[in-house]
């Protein structure tokens, strides 16, 4: 059986829940749920993480840089909130067209952020 890579994890809960897109630590909470459940404890309605465990599950800061390399380098799953893709450095044209939205050439051509 193939070992899944930390960044397989993230892209699968990019894909499967947009919401993570715009915020890390949603991203990490729905990360160590779906692929760490064992890790974790469901409490009077909160998770929590064990104790033993924490050396064990991803750091939110190895995430955050796995969600950086697929969003801003293989431009993939991008953030869906137009605040939150300015912050991450998208271009106002080049967020829209990842995201599926037809751009005229002619707004292309003076291409502005946000």
């Amino acid at each position: 059986m193939q070992k899944v890579t930390l960044k397989q994890m993230v892209e699968k809960v990019l894909r499967v829940h947009p919401e993570t897109r715009n915020c890390d630590i949603k991203l990490t909470k729905k990360l160590w749920i779906k692929f760490f459940i064992n890790s974790m404890i469901f409490l009077r309605g909160e998770w929590y993480v064990r104790l033993e465990a924490l050396e064990k599950i991803p750091r939110e800061s190895a995430i955050v840089r796995s969600r950086a390399m697929i969003q801003n380098k293989e431009k993939k799953y991008v953030p869906t909130d137009k605040d939150v893709a300015f912050i991450r450095g998208f271009e106002e044209v080049e967020w829209k067209k990842l995201l599926g939205y037809a751009v005229s050439d002619d707004v292309a051509q003076g291409q502005k952020e946000f």
